[in-house]
């Protein structure tokens, strides 16, 4: 199972970088005139998940889960670097999940200021919009310093580790990095209580982000209702390309939702629970989320699917604008036919 968990991230991270590098090109080319700073921000998405997809074929990154604990394991035996080096790696890693959790509410609270016409954008023009990305930074830095202090490796820890290191990996603690929670204590069954405090908090974290996104993707939808109403040219595709542009922001929502998020959180409930959770699911559904994550934006906004398809296969779109044009002539001498025949 190790070995097709590294098998899928060698595979996932070169998509990844080839999927974002031709998202970064389509918008830098190809996005329109209206999309503003927005641009700026799903750059930045892109370069993030790059970055990602790379971090995980450096550090070989394994989640165990271990009954009452589960541990990020990053192996430095047989490797050009050391433990201290491996130990880096792991808080990074550690901290990019953490900046997932931050960068979509950043993205969609300016899609929602965007929509609304809030005037706040007016004080971020130009490259003023990397400043946004402090939020995510901010969870960044909060996961890494947990892992860093309450979650780093202890003597208690290393002996409800070893085992299962041995078994699944064929390593002893003195060849891996690790850090990871520790609900109960093996010695007397208690509570360690600085596990249960960090854990609230990033729940809070986890928690609050959600809610934010949710909120704010709320406000874009209402507000594109009333969009509806407008029926001059521009403000008609003003429309179709902001809801493009909300489509795809939820669809890219939903990826790192479904394989980073929600896994990670029946992970931390079965710990409390005692119960052992697939140690491999959780590893490898995140080395699939920077692959995936781009293709919604490529493919559901329609300049960058259009210009795609331009160049992978000009013919085809040359085939399916016939198509389209063949299909409007119909539909226009159909209603021609039938107002001739109801005047006659």
């Amino acid at each position: 199972m190790l070995l097709f968990q590294k098998t899928l991230s060698r595979v996932a991270a070169p998509i990844s970088v080839a999927a974002n590098l031709i998202l970064i090109l389509l918008i830098i080319f190809k996005s329109p005139a209206q999309m503003g700073n927005y641009k700026y921000l799903l750059i930045g998405l892109s370069i993030f998940e790059m970055s990602y997809a790379v971090l995980d074929v450096v550090s070989e990154t394994t989640v165990l889960s271990i009954k009452k604990s589960f541990v990020v394991v990053v192996p430095y035996k047989d490797r050009s670097f050391g433990q201290e080096t491996a130990m880096d790696i792991n808080l990074i890693y550690c901290g990019f999940f953490g900046f997932s959790m931050g960068m979509f509410v950043v993205i969609f609270a300016y899609r929602s200021f965007l929509t609304t016409g809030n005037t706040i954008l007016r004080k971020f023009e130009g490259f003023k919009i990397i400043s946004w990305f402090a939020y995510p930074l901010f969870y960044a830095i909060v996961w890494i310093l947990v892992a860093w202090g309450p979650l780093a490796s202890f003597p208690e820890m290393d002996i409800v580790v070893r085992p299962f290191l041995l078994d699944e990996l064929n390593m002893t603690v003195d060849e891996v990095a690790y850090t990871g929670r520790l609900f109960y204590s093996t010695i007397d069954n208690s509570l360690r209580y600085s596990a249960i405090l960090t854990g609230v908090l990033q729940w809070v974290l986890t928690a609050s982000s959600l809610f934010l996104v949710i909120f704010f993707g709320l406000r874009c939808y209402f507000h594109y209702g009333k969009l509806v109403q407008l029926t001059d040219v521009q403000s008609i595709r003003l429309r179709q390309l902001q809801n493009q542009l909300f489509l795809a922001l939820v669809c890219q929502a939903t990826v790192p939702l479904i394989l980073m998020h929600i896994p990670v959180t029946i992970l931390y409930t079965c710990c409390v629970l005692n119960i052992v959770f697939n140690p491999f699911s959780v590893a490898t559904t995140i080395a699939l989320f920077p692959a995936i994550d781009p293709l919604p934006t490529i493919f559901i906004v329609k300049n960058y699917r259009v210009a795609l398809f331009e160049f992978v296969c000009p013919s085809c779109l040359c085939w399916s604008e016939t198509l389209k044009h063949m299909g409007s002539n119909r539909i226009t001498s159909y209603r021609s036919n039938t107002v001739n025949a109801l005047s006659m």
